[in-house]
């Protein structure tokens, strides 16, 4: 049987910005930190934390806030310019 586990943080991150095709990662939205997009600092079930941000034209992701559950099929990790790592949202 194929393990249906959400992905973590470091499964996208190995992939090194390819999408994961097929799977998805679940993370739950922690502290909100937008200044001119929504950005939010998310956990994974492994307990990791990194930064989603919302590069979509309404700067929002529909729905989210502190302790909701996001879930991004075909994920890609994002390295931003701060140096640090996570998901960038796009259309």
């Amino acid at each position: 049987m194929k393990n249906k586990h959400p992905l973590t943080w470091d499964e996208v991150e190995a992939h090194r910005g390819v999408p994961v095709q097929g799977k998805a990662l679940e993370v739950r939205a922690m502290l909100e930190q937008s200044l001119t997009r929504q950005v939010f600092v998310c956990k994974d079930r492994a307990g990791t934390v990194r930064k989603v941000a919302a590069y979509t034209n309404s700067r929002a992701i529909p729905g989210l806030k502190p302790g909701s559950i996001l879930r991004w099929k075909n994920p890609r990790y994002h390295y931003f310019m701060d140096g640090s790592g996570g998901a960038r949202i796009e259309e």
